[in-house]
C-alpha cells in the first residue's frame, strides 16, 4: 500500500479519528464531539491534522485522564491504516503519535 500526499495522509488521520472516537457511541454522539470542538476549541475537524497540539489540550479538557485512552486508540488505528505496529512511549500525546506515522509514511 503507498500513499504519496500529505492530503493523503491527513485523510487517514481523520479516518483514524472517526474509528477512534467510535468508542464514545455513534454517529450522532461523534457530530456532538465535533460541533464541540469546532465551537470550544475553535477546530473544525479537517483541520485536525494541522491543529494537533490544540485537538490534543481539546481531548484533554474534555476527557481529561480518559484522553490518553483515546489518543492512544486513535494513534493505533492511524498507524494500522498505514500497515504498521503502534509504538508505545510513555508520555507522547496524539500529536507526538501522528508526526512519528508522517515519518514512517514518507518512508513507505
Amino acid at each position: 500500500m503507498t500513499y504519496k500526499s500529505s492530503k493523503e495522509f491527513d485523510e487517514l488521520v481523520l479516518e483514524a479519528v472517526d474509528e477512534g472516537l467510535s468508542i464514545l457511541g455513534d454517529e450522532s454522539v461523534k457530530r456532538a464531539f465535533y460541533y464541540h470542538l469546532e465551537k470550544r476549541a475553535k477546530i473544525k475537524r479537517n483541520e485536525i491534522p494541522r491543529k494537533l497540539m490544540g485537538f490534543h489540550e481539546a481531548l484533554t479538557n474534555l476527557f481529561f485522564d480518559g484522553s490518553v485512552i483515546l489518543e492512544k486508540r486513535i494513534s493505533r488505528h492511524l498507524f494500522g491504516r498505514i500497515g504498521m505496529e503502534l509504538p508505545i512511549h510513555d508520555g507522547w500525546t496524539i500529536a507526538d503519535y501522528v508526526r512519528e506515522a508522517c515519518v514512517r509514511y514518507a518512508k513507505v
